[in-house]
Order: C-alpha cells, then structure tokens, then sequence
C-alpha cells in the first residue's frame, strides 16, 4: 500500500459537457404557469431587498427562474447568509441557492463531484499527459444544533502517459479531510477545520507517495450578495519511513491528483502544503464564474505547484436531479520539472439536498 499527496490536473469532456446542457434545454423548453412566475415574482423581490439581484431586471430574473424545469422558487431566509455555511438545506431551495452551496466546500449539501482532469505538456520532452478521474464525494453530518462534521474525499483513478517510466495506470492514494464547523457563521465568516490524512491506497507504486500521512486542515469564506470568497488549507506530515517507489520511478500526487515524477528508489518523505484560494460570482440563472489555484508546497523538494484555474459551472436538473456542469482551464505558473503546463477539466456533480 502506498501513499499519495496530491496537486490538481484538469480533462476536457467537451462532448458531454455540450450534451448536458443539450438535456437540460429540453426539460426547460415548457412554458412556467401563472402560479410560477408569481412566485419568481415574489422571489425577485426578496432579493432585491436584500441586494442580491446585482442590478437585474424582473423580467429577466423571472424568465430564467421559470425556465428551471422542477424548480419551485422560494424567497431566501433572513438571518443567514446566501448558501450559509452550515445551516439546513430542504429540498424545496432554489437551483440558485444550491448554486451558492456548491461554491462553499462545507456546506450542509451532500455532494458526489466525478472530476475529469487532462494535463499536458509534462514529462523530460514536455510531450506527456496524465488524465485523472477524481470521485471526491462530500458528505455532512449534523452532531447537534450547534455544530456539523463535514468529511470530504477524494479518490483518484489515473492514466499518466510519457511523464513517468512505465506509463502506470490504477487507482491512486486518497485524501480525506473532516471538517467540524459551526452551524451559523462567526461575525459573517463559515468555518471549519480539523484533521487530514493520507491513506497508501494506490494499486501502483509509481502513482503514490508510498507513505500514510496527516496532518490540519482548514476552510474559511464569506459569502454575499452572489460572491464567494475564502481559502482552504492543509498540511500533510508522512508517518513512518517512505516505501519504495518502483523499478521504474515514482511520483508524488498533489491534493488534486496531478504527478510529480521522482527518481527510482525510495519515495522521499511527505511534507507538504496544499493552498487553495478561491473566489467565485453566482448569478441567478445558476450559473457560477470561478477562479482558483490549487497550489502546493513540497518542503522536502523545496519546489512550488502553482496552477491557476479558472471555469464556469450550471445548475441543470434531469429527470429531477439536480446536477452541476463544469468546464474548466488551468494554466501552471509555476512548476517542478518535468510537471504538466496546461490542462483542462470537466466536473460532473450530483448533489442531494436534504
């Protein structure tokens, strides 16, 4: 068993991306009833209200709320913040409100992102590229009136080609962080923090950092007015001597999955940090701009992984279940040698209000 710490890579599903939204125009090509503009009507002037519309018209916003196939608007509470951290999601929310959940990492929303990652230009001739699956399900638990655990995790399924010897395919190691956050914010500010650990999963050597690991975690953001902003944070120390990395050379995996070759022999010692700022703009009909970097600090190589991401993501709902599409670029400003300058990604995720 073998151990991963993982950066961010990105694959480009353009095809299916462009179905999804095929599928969803079809369930939203109905005309909404009476009793349904009037209540995006009302809808409109809860928002407005309460400064969240950013300056658009009635007609516009109850066009694209009506055209929501299953959804049924409802004016947002007070007291609470768009999305709010960890306050109770009903299934009767608005796509928008959910919207807002997804851009906040430990909201009370389970969630089962499937991300698709495509790097390339890595490896000694920078003509690699690695395609990564992440199946990164997020799932809350409400311990009581005042506080939640948030577990998220992330599994990587992985095919790196020309960056590593041996082109190695299989399952890489996973990364689980469990968040204990407040059920309300602090003074505005969700919060959640607790422990990280790295789990030698991995079905190949070359594809882990061949060592368990743990270390903190942290999240922090805002969220108003359709913004959200914030950071998520971890360190990972490697527990106990490092195994060896295979016959061919191995790798080490940022919190992401994307692979940093090594040289053959045994894997060097975990001890790394993983940064991921990002912001993010939610309009009313759904969809989300989004701008991040997932980057990665490795104090024992003492390099630096620093991709910027950037990408848009929508709220559909088929045959009743809310999805999120995303399509994603990222580009490495910084980057040990021998890692991928570019990538795309595609993020299918389903989510289950409760």
């Amino acid at each position: 068993m073998r151990t991963t710490l993982m950066i961010s890579p990105m694959r480009n599903m353009r095809a299916a991306f462009a179905g999804a939204f095929a599928v969803a125009a079809a369930l939203s090509s109905g005309a909404a009833s009476a009793q349904g503009a009037a209540s995006c009507k009302q809808e409109y002037a809860a928002r407005k209200a309460a400064g969240e519309v950013g300056g658009q018209t009635q007609a516009s916003y109850v066009k694209a709320c009506v055209a929501m196939a299953g959804t049924t608007p409802v004016p947002p509470a007070h007291g609470g913040p768009p999305g709010g951290g960890a306050a109770e999601v009903s299934g009767s929310d608005s796509s928008d409100d959910l919207a807002k959940q997804l851009a906040n990492p430990i909201a009370n929303l389970i969630s089962v992102p499937l991300q698709n990652n495509l790097d390339y230009g890595g490896g000694p001739k920078r003509s690699g590229s690695q395609y990564i699956l992440n199946i990164q399900p997020v799932i809350p638990f409400k311990l009581n009136d005042d506080w939640n655990l948030i577990t998220r995790t992330i599994v990587p399924v992985t095919d790196v080609v020309n960056i590593i010897p041996g082109n190695p395919v299989g399952i890489g190691d996973t990364v689980q962080s469990f968040f204990l956050s407040p059920a309300q914010p602090v003074n505005g500010i969700i919060l959640g923090a607790g422990p990280v650990f790295l789990y030698p999963t991995a079905t190949r050597d070359e594809i882990s950092a061949n060592q368990w690991g743990a270390g903190p975690t942290f999240v922090g953001l805002t969220q108003s007015n359709g913004y959200t902003v914030g950071i998520l944070a971890n360190h990972i120390w490697g527990i106990g001597p490092p195994g060896m990395n295979g016959l061919g050379g191995g790798s080490i995996l940022g919190d992401d999955g994307s692979t940093i070759p090594v040289p053959p022999g045994r894997s060097p010692v975990i001890n790394a940090t993983y940064l991921q700022p990002f912001a993010s703009y939610t309009f009313p009909s759904q969809t989300t701009l989004n701008l991040s970097s997932e980057s990665t600090y490795n104090w024992t190589a003492g390099t630096w992984t620093v991709p910027l991401v950037a990408g848009v993501t929508q709220i559909l709902k088929v045959g009743g279940q809310p999805i999120s599409v995303g399509l994603f670029g990222k580009y490495y400003v910084v980057r040990p040698d021998g890692a991928p300058a570019w990538g795309l990604r595609f993020a299918l995720t389903f989510l289950f209000p409760k």
